[in-house]
């Protein structure tokens, strides 16, 4: 069962580590391209993004953005999930093992 722990630990991390690419990936590219930002600057659009999500969220842009960042929600989410989902097939069968076997005495 302590494997299991870990395992999990390692899974939260990598979600992290996916969401730090995707910034660190960001900030390159800005970096890269000849029309740097500031954070403030990032700051107005990424409001001016959930604002306009809110307000319309069928507008063509904003359906754009919102399917953009369910995708990335659920990649980022993808090693959690399926590591959560290890442990508790892991845990439900040791624990239906347990029953079994004081069921057999």
């Amino acid at each position: 069962m302590g494997y299991l722990s870990v395992d999990l630990i390692i899974a939260v991390v990598a979600t992290f580590w996916v969401l730090f690419v995707f910034v660190v990936s960001g900030w390159i590219v800005n970096l890269i391209l000849a029309n740097p930002e500031t954070f403030e600057a990032r700051t107005v659009l990424y409001e001016n993004r959930f604002l306009g999500a809110l307000t319309d969220p069928f507008g063509a842009r904003n359906a754009r953005n919102i399917y953009f960042g369910v995708i990335m929600g659920v990649s980022a989410l993808l090693p959690t999930l399926f590591h959560v989902y290890l442990a508790v097939r892991s845990m439900g069968q040791s624990v239906f093992a347990a029953v079994v076997r004081t069921q057999e005495e």
